[in-house]
């Protein structure tokens, strides 16, 4: 019934449960059109999942589902309130994408959306019975966004060397016990102000030279106001 007539096509209640990108791919469609779009865009791609998760005492289940819908509610509010969007929830890991015709401020607006939710991964999601640790990974360069699949089942996605790099790029924290790690591709278009630490160099399936990686360690509002 959501393709039948574009007049029941809910657009707003849609962005809640797919990007606004797709929302309005899908509010253009006609019934006999291909359903399959993807659009290429020159992106930051922020990568969270929650790696670090400790209980005290009992905790029923729909207590935990609750506190994990605290966890989704401050991700999306800390990836709009920085101009991101979110692309796609797994489980705990959420994907989310910063674009900006300034390539620098896209990446600056993903690097402060990364800090803010370190931040609330210390306070806000943490209490004196749930410890939570979050790992991210960023990265920057141009990917497929839009949907695919079958009549069967379609869904929202991102596609690209980019996207599989910023997971790895995620996963890698928990060899380094960072918090949040920029490919190479990310840091060359991060501004001053972000303080950064230059890790180690990856050899990364896919890519034809070894990638050098870096640590986000802190925002210098002192450099950003001079």
């Amino acid at each position: 019934m959501l393709f039948k007539k574009k007049t029941i096509f809910n657009q707003e209640l849609f962005e809640e449960f797919a990007s606004k990108k797709a929302a309005n791919i899908l509010s253009h469609l006609d019934s006999g059109t291909d359903r399959n779009r993807i659009e290429t865009i020159d992106v930051t791609l922020l990568e969270v999942d929650i790696t670090k998760f400790s209980i005290s005492g009992d905790y029923g289940q729909q207590e935990l589902m609750k506190h994990m819908n605290v966890y989704h509610e401050a991700v999306g509010e800390v990836v709009h309130e920085n101009q991101g969007e979110i692309i796609s929830i797994n489980g705990d890991s959420v994907l989310s994408y910063f674009h900006d015709t300034d390539l620098e401020k896209a990446a600056g607006n993903a690097a402060t959306a990364a800090l803010a939710l370190v931040a609330a991964s210390e306070n806000r999601l943490s209490n004196s019975r749930i410890q939570i640790g979050l790992s991210i990974g960023i990265n920057s360069d141009v990917v497929g966004i839009g949907i695919f699949g079958s009549k069967y089942r379609r869904q929202i996605g991102c596609f690209g060397q980019a996207r599989n790099l910023c997971g790895r790029l995620m996963s890698t924290n928990n060899l380094y016990h960072t918090n949040v790690i920029l490919s190479e591709f990310a840091e060359a278009r991060l501004p001053a102000q972000f303080d950064r630490r230059e890790m180690d160099i990856l050899h990364v399936k896919g890519l034809d030279k070894p990638m050098r990686i870096f640590e986000l360690v802190n925002v210098n509002d002192t450099a950003n106001k001079q």
